[in-house]
């Protein structure tokens, strides 16, 4: 019986596999860096379950970028990550929409984050 003709490269597949992997999960989602993202806590009307696909998908839309939930806080507020730097006007913005998006009661910075 003979060896099949890519059995030498069977060898290489863990090496290429370490080599493709890291990439592609990289490619996976938009690249995170400090100060890309702005860290902040909304106050809801009502009780909200922040992290509900519903919940993300109302806020998202009124904001108009993409945003994270992170945490509960209590039962009416959540912290948050918007996708836009804190030094971008066009963040400022989004935060002022959020303010006068119905069911928010407050938007506000989130400074926990910056605790070492």
């Amino acid at each position: 019986m003979s060896k099949p003709f890519f059995s030498p490269l069977r060898s290489l597949r863990p090496i290429l596999l370490c080599a493709v992997l890291p990439v592609a999960v990289a490619c996976a989602e938009t690249p995170v860096w400090p100060g890309a993202q702005r860290q902040v806590i909304i106050g809801f009307t009502a009780p909200t379950d922040g992290k509900a696909r519903p919940t993300l998908d109302a806020i998202e839309k009124a904001a108009g970028i993409r945003v994270r939930y992170v945490s509960a806080l209590s039962d009416r507020s959540c912290a948050y990550l918007l996708n836009c730097p804190a030094s971008d006007a066009a963040c400022e913005a989004v935060i002022q929409t959020l303010r006068h998006t119905p069911g928010i009661d407050y938007i506000q910075a989130d400074q926990t984050r910056n605790l070492p």
